[in-house]
């Protein structure tokens, strides 16, 4: 199965609270963000993960001349215009289904994403997308579904009760997803949270799977919590 993440963002609010590491090389309990995802991916069977970075990323852009992994690493420099041109520069690497792209700075707990795996490989929907009712986020993405979990309305605004959960920042397909990013280019779509949108508004059957917590590292405060939460696991 094939892995990809997106860690070509500026971390800039870790960088104004005195974090001025490259986001993907901050360490969580003994090991970078990086390193922990692709770990994570290696023990729940991964053939080979894309990996994209921004062109600015000097120290990161090295730091793999003197890893060894198990499994293939595609590397892609590219600085970009926001989390759905990342995903769709990796999208382009991954050959077959299924997959799965999240976020670098993504902390779930370690069993429940195994499970989730394990789900993504056997599901007949177009997709599996984790989400989470633990709401610690400057701007959640609110995901709506029937009574069978599949994905029937995404927002930004939770309007009512139906919008029990938000999304969790990780996405698993099934399916080959390059006409909807032909379309969403052709748009003008540059946020990975306007691409579920047209995702779910084109008709593509995606599930949401629940998890009981997820949530990512933008600030100190949540690098903090970030290496609480792992100890604890």
């Amino acid at each position: 199965m094939h892995f990809g993440i997106i860690a070509a963002g500026e971390g800039s609010r870790l960088k104004a609270d005195g974090i001025l590491l490259p986001k993907p090389l901050v360490n969580l309990g003994n090991e970078t963000m990086i390193d922990r995802l692709i770990r994570i991916f290696m023990d729940n069977g991964a053939t080979s993960i894309s990996i994209i970075i921004n062109e600015e990323m000097s120290e990161l852009q090295n730091y793999w001349d003197n890893r060894d992994y198990s499994v293939p690493i595609k590397l892609i420099t590219k600085s970009t215009q926001g989390s759905f041109d990342s995903l769709s520069c990796l999208s382009s690497t991954i050959l077959s289904c299924p997959f799965c792209i999240t976020t670098v700075d993504t902390i779930f707990d370690e069993a429940e994403f195994a499970e989730y795996v394990k789900c993504l490989k056997s599901t007949t929907s177009g997709g599996l997308f984790p989400v989470t009712d633990y709401v610690d986020d400057d701007s959640p993405l609110y995901i709506k579904s029937d009574l069978n979990w599949k994905i029937i309305e995404i927002s930004d605004q939770k309007s009512d009760e139906s919008f029990r959960y938000i999304s969790g920042g990780i996405y698993g397909f099934t399916r080959n997803i390059s006409k909807y990013i032909h379309v969403a280019r052709k748009i003008g779509i540059n946020r990975m949270r306007d691409f579920q949108k047209l995702l779910i508004n084109s008709g593509l059957d995606i599930q949401m799977y629940p998890m009981k917590k997820i949530f990512d590292v933008d600030r100190k405060s949540d690098w903090v919590k970030a290496n609480s939460f792992i100890s604890r696991k």
